[in-house]
């Protein structure tokens, strides 16, 4: 999927009989790709908002089978340049989840780059303390929460971070790290 070739799918859907089972094929692997994508970063499902509205206006008669295809093939390119953000950024796809969560609109460059420093250093610090079943033990639990709020406090910019925004940024990475995070070796080799 990645390597979606848009032309030669739209030649090939121009020559089928049933085009509405070339819709159904690809809608199932474009929402099984988002599934996989959203499960490393949270702020990806916008993707599946987007299918899901789509394939709501084909059903409705809103959209002909052409133009649902279309659509489709849209969204494929925009999910093969999703895949590519991180490398664009400079950024591991466990330093993009990360990010996608710490930056907000309106940040200068000098801002982002210190969110991308803060974010690489987080990780950093989490992965001695994220060991095997840390989620079990409330000291260990503890250990993280401190580690994240410790780096946001300490890193992200002030003014455009209010000590609140720092509170709920720790919150949303928490929550992020419990759920996906089982022990370090989840993080992978932090760049």
């Amino acid at each position: 999927m990645s390597a979606l070739d848009a032309d030669a799918l739209q030649a090939f859907f121009a020559g089928l009989d049933n085009k509405n089972l070339q819709v159904e094929a690809m809608t199932a692997e474009l929402e099984q790709k988002i599934k996989e994508m959203v499960k490393r970063n949270k702020k990806r499902a916008k993707f599946m908002e987007r299918l899901v509205s789509l394939l709501q206006e084909y059903n409705s008669g809103a959209h002909d089978v052409d133009q649902i295809f279309d659509d489709l093939i849209a969204l494929a390119k925009d999910l093969s340049e999703e895949e590519q953000r991180a490398v664009r950024e400079d950024l591991s796809e466990n330093e993009l989840a990360i990010f996608d969560l710490l930056v907000k609109e309106n940040l200068n460059p000098d801002e982002v780059a210190i969110i991308k420093g803060a974010t690489h250093e987080l990780l950093i610090n989490l992965k001695p303390l994220l060991v095997p079943h840390w989620r079990d033990f409330e000291t260990n639990r503890a250990g993280v929460k401190i580690a994240i709020s410790d780096v946001l406090f300490t890193k992200l910019p002030e003014p455009a971070y209010t000590e609140k925004e720092c509170e709920l940024k720790g919150f949303e990475v928490y929550n992020f790290v419990y759920e996906n995070y089982r022990d370090a070796r989840a993080l992978g080799g932090a760049h």
